[in-house]
């Protein structure tokens, strides 16, 4: 079943997150959803789609462990030692899945959808801005949200590039590891190394 990008399925997802989430998550999630349809007007992007990706990406942030891991194993997600060792980090790329799945979402959003908790080297643009959103949204208190949420309205590669330095620095401070995609992503964006398969 594929289904395009509408306000029906904005609507439908939007249920969905409320019935999964905490009242507080849910919060999070509407937030995350008014920075970025704010930012997908500024850089052009479409804003249903930059509504879609705030609305699904976190729909399985609450859910327990062992239903993520059920569920990576359900649509058949290679589950790295990183997220084995800590499964909320699958909460993503589930819920990309889902999305593909249930209702055939594709390409940019999905990606999006899919790489926000690490960031990737060529995310796209609605990518960029669901991380961004996604950390800087005004119901995060935390230091360095409000500046990646000042920084975005005039550079958006930029705010980006802060995304994943925090996600680092928390990784690092919190002694936990980093995922690898989110250090290329870093290394990209800086003009480094880009890793290249074979």
């Amino acid at each position: 079943m594929s289904e395009a990008v509408s306000v029906d399925l904005i609507a439908r997802i939007r249920e969905i997150a409320r019935s999964l989430c905490t009242p507080e998550r849910y919060e999070h999630i509407i937030g995350v959803e008014r920075l970025a349809v704010e930012l997908s007007r500024l850089y052009s992007e479409n804003t249903l789609s930059a509504s879609l990706c705030a609305i699904a990406h976190d729909i399985y942030r609450d859910t327990e462990v062992g239903e993520l891991l059920r569920m990576a194993n359900r649509y058949h997600l290679e589950v790295s030692d990183v997220e084995l060792k800590r499964p909320v980090l699958l909460h993503g790329k589930v819920a990309a899945l889902y999305m593909k799945h249930e209702y055939g979402i594709e390409g940019d959003v999905f990606e999006a959808i899919y790489w926000h908790v690490s960031g990737r080297t060529n995310l796209p643009l609605v990518g960029k801005i669901l991380m961004v959103a996604d950390m800087g949204e005004e119901s995060r208190f935390f230091p360095g949200a409000n500046e990646v949420r000042k920084i975005a309205i005039t550079d958006l590669e930029k705010s980006f590039l802060n995304v994943l330095r925090l996600k680092m620095s928390w990784s690092i401070e919190s002694r936990q590891a980093i995922l690898p995609e989110t250090v290329l992503a870093w290394n990209d964006c800086i003009g480094g190394v880009r890793y290249v398969s074979d």
